[in-house]
């Protein structure tokens, strides 16, 4: 009989379980803290994998408050023993959630965090906790309480918050802080990154770093920042990222859990579309799956979506798309057609560094969720780990999100037009479709590099992969094609050879006269020259399409 629903929208633990929705139970996430030796747990997981709800969670059996041990005498903490029990309703507990902390400059993000403090100040207030302080504590507690204090205050305030707690109830606090990263992260998006890192370093540094008042502290996020950004003399700290086995089966659902949850609703038959859609992680060895898309996959009567792209902005996919390089697009292809790409995985990196070094992209797009690890075991830091796409929902995902950033507006429907002028077969309509995406819904500044009109094109025809197997940058003759794509069913190959002009005068017509001379000249001699279509032929192609496409800014020719 099912007497649970799924309730989708809310990391509120105790609403969840008082609601008597239906949970899958983490709680051995404490037992697993508690037998770690650390000081400090990092922990590292994508989005939408639990972390929010997990640290509420935590919340709830650490904290002192009356009748909390309802929430778990049925849950599988509660069979470990007395060793574990004991904790629970213990400690006072300092909680900072971040991941509403996304503002447009460092202005508004000092004010938000700022505010964040101060709600967790006045929490505490209300419990009583601040009522024997001495009176110079009580002041610095007021210039908080009363949005009054300082950049220093709010500075040391981890550090003032803990020693208050410490010296008035007996025992040393608990420091939970969710999704640590995210105004991080947007501050390198937005330009502001030092400014948020000088400051979360000295706050965190302050709660975490010597604290003699700190019982423990855990903190989420989905990066393991740089020490020297952020961690800087904080050795007492243990991270677990997605390639550790610490806390590997705590944040999304193993297959277990998947198949009792499928069993609850008598879902068993869809295990093989749950397994196609959202399933192929792999956190410290073990299998995982998305708990967020399978939640709305039950949740939806067993519809399958790419519910995942629905919960956050895509700027992961756009710090990939900024003048990518030929391997890049060549690695993207592959992942793409579901091949694995070969790269090297840093552990410990900088948000920064992805702006930087584009080999740091593969280890954000792995930490995020947008990759997964394809080794049988996950090799050493030294060597390359092998990469794809875990899933039928983020190959959905790199579809949308990747034509989404390059054409703005309404993209369903040019990309239908651009996909028919390309099947077609016409060079003209080809032209004049790319022309008005050009025109109409990408920035003059875009225009700046062949790797942008190589990753637009590559976006209009990445829906075509079910039907075409798509190449980018592969050897083939006496060269390197730019794009190819190969239907092995109606032995039809299409090849494509970029040229960006840099400095064209003159009239419109003028222009297009000049670009049209590139694409036949340059780009389609090009493709005969280095004699670009063995490849096609050796797969047994024999209808094999050559196209030259030259790009000025807005402006674009085809020759065929």
């Amino acid at each position: 009989m099912i007497n649970k629903t799924i309730y989708i929208g809310s990391d509120d633990f105790c609403k969840i379980i008082d609601g008597g929705y239906y949970y899958v139970d983490k709680t051995l996430l404490i037992k697993q803290l508690l037998d770690k030796p650390s000081e400090v747990a990092l922990i590292a997981r994508p989005r939408r994998f639990g972390k929010t709800l997990n640290m509420m969670m935590l919340k709830t059996f650490f904290e002192e408050a009356q009748g909390s041990q309802k929430y778990f005498e049925n849950m599988k903490i509660w069979d470990c023993g007395e060793r574990y029990t004991s904790h629970q309703g213990k400690y006072p507990v300092v909680f900072l959630t971040f991941k509403d902390a996304k503002c447009d400059n460092w202005e508004e993000t000092y004010e938000a965090i700022c505010r964040l403090i101060q709600k967790e100040f006045n929490r505490h207030s209300l419990l009583g906790h601040f009522e024997s302080l001495n009176d110079y504590q009580k002041k610095q507690v007021d210039k908080i309480l009363n949005e009054t204090a300082g950049k220093v205050v709010y500075q040391n305030a981890l550090g003032d918050l803990t020693e208050y707690l410490h010296q008035t109830t007996g025992v040393r606090p608990i420091i939970l802080i969710d999704e640590y990263d995210t105004p991080i992260l947007q501050g390198y998006e937005k330009g502001f990154g030092q400014e948020v890192v000088s400051f979360v370093r000295n706050l965190f540094s302050g709660g975490m770093k010597n604290n003699i008042h700190l019982e423990r502290a855990v903190l989420t996020g989905i990066l393991r920042i740089a020490q020297e950004d952020i961690f800087s003399g904080l050795n007492n700290i243990r991270v677990a990222t997605l390639l550790d086995k610490d806390y590997n089966d705590c944040f999304g659902f193993t297959e277990k859990e998947v198949r009792d949850i499928a069993e609850y609703y008598h879902a068993q038959d869809k295990m093989s579309e749950i397994m196609e859609w959202y399933d192929g992680y792999t956190f410290g060895g073990i299998e995982i799956y998305n708990p967020w898309s399978v939640m709305n996959y039950f949740a939806s009567d067993c519809i399958p979506g790419t519910y995942w792209t629905a919960t956050s902005s895509n700027d992961i996919i756009k710090q990939c798309l900024v003048n990518p390089s030929a391997q890049m697009m060549s690695n993207l292809t592959a992942l793409l057609n579901g091949d694995s790409v070969e790269e090297y995985v840093e552990k410990n990196m900088s948000y920064g560094a992805v702006h930087e070094e584009e080999s740091a992209i593969y280890t954000l797009l792995l930490m995020s969720g947008y990759l997964c690890i394809a080794n049988a075991e996950v090799p050493e830091p030294q060597f390359p780990h092998k990469l794809k796409i875990p899933n039928k929902e983020i190959i959905e995902v790199y579809r949308k999100e990747i034509f989404d950033e390059m054409v703005k507006g309404d993209s369903s429907v040019n990309q239908y037009k651009v996909q028919k002028s390309f099947l077609s077969g016409s060079a003209s309509r080809i032209q004049d479709q790319l022309r008005e995406i050009l025109l109409y819904n990408v920035s003059y500044y875009d225009t700046a590099s062949e790797g942008f009109y190589h990753a637009l094109i590559l976006g209009i025809l990445s829906c075509l992969q079910g039907n075409y197997k798509i190449y980018s940058n592969q050897e083939s003759g006496d060269g390197r094609y730019d794009l190819q794509l190969a239907d092995l069913n109606k032995k039809r190959g299409i090849l494509f050879e970029f040229k960006v002009l840099r400095n064209v005068n003159g009239s419109e017509p003028e222009i297009m006269k000049q670009l049209t001379e590139a694409a036949e000249n340059l780009a389609l001699q090009q493709i005969q020259r280095k004699n670009y279509d063995v490849a096609l032929a050796k797969l047994g192609i024999t209808n094999i399409e050559k196209y030259g496409v030259a790009f000025f800014k807005k402006y674009v020719a085809v020759a065929k």
